[in-house]
This record gives C-alpha cells, structure tokens and sequence, in this order.
C-alpha cells in the first residue's frame, strides 16, 4: 500500500475510503460538534487545508467547510499531525490551553469535552477499542 503525506489529496482519498470501510463499527462520540478546521503551513498545494469535523451523524473528518459550524479551529500543520496522526493526548490538551490552536465560536466547551477522544479514540471498551486501532493502524499505513 503506497503512503502519502498527511492531508494531501491521495491521503484524503485514501483516508475516506478507510473511513466508509468501517462505517458503523464505531459509535459516535456523545458530545455533537460541528467544527471547521483550518489547518496552515502544509507542506505541499496552496499551503492550507480547510475541513471539518461532524460528530453529529457518526464521526465525519472531511474536506471543506460547515454552513453551521458551532466553532472554528486554526492550528498548524504540526499540531494537526500531532493530534490525527501520532494521537498525541498530551499534544492535543496543550495545544488547546497554549492557544497553538486557535478557537472562535459559541462551541469552545465542546472541543475542550471532546478533545482527549479525538487524540485517543481507542480509550474506550474492548470491542471499540479494537476497530479503532485496526482504523489507526490503517491510516498510520497510508500516512508518510
């Protein structure tokens, strides 16, 4: 399986097609967020990544932005790495409180809720746990 680097286009292809595969075997998490993510300083095309995160329906990391987002995050290419790649926890929370990722919007609270699932979304039981390191282990594959 080729890899390619994080965010590009043939990742987001790639990472999609990981995402439908196990649709359903994840339950969403409990807290509803709509939040649009601006991620700067990629590394290859215009230099920036607009997506958004929806948990409302499942668990959706797409491109492009939300109509209704209840916030707006702008973090760096690093900080995005660190927290969908590497799941980081650590990096995630530090990143929220030392301001490296920049919120505005009523949904603050949230993030901040929904934060150390997002960095560790395998912390959660057995069963959950193991599609969720299956689903790691298959993003970390095609991630250079």
């Amino acid at each position: 399986m080729a890899s390619h680097p994080f965010l590009s286009p043939d990742w987001i292809a790639e990472a999609r097609a990981i995402r439908d595969e196990f649709a359903g075997r994840v339950p969403p998490p409990e807290i509803d967020l709509r939040a649009n993510v601006i991620v700067t300083g990629v590394p290859f095309g215009e230099g920036t990544v607009h997506g958004h995160l929806d948990t409302t329906t499942g668990f959706t990391i797409d491109t492009g932005h939300l109509a209704d987002a209840d916030v707006t995050l702008e973090l760096s290419y690093g900080t995005a790495r660190a927290i969908f790649v590497e799941r980081d926890v650590q990096a995630t929370m530090q990143a929220l409180f030392t301001g490296a990722i920049k919120v505005t919007g009523p949904g603050s609270s949230k993030l901040v809720a929904l934060a150390p699932v997002l960095a560790d979304p395998a912390a959660a039981d057995d069963e959950v746990a193991s599609v969720a390191g299956e689903i790691a282990r298959r993003i970390d594959a095609i991630t250079s």
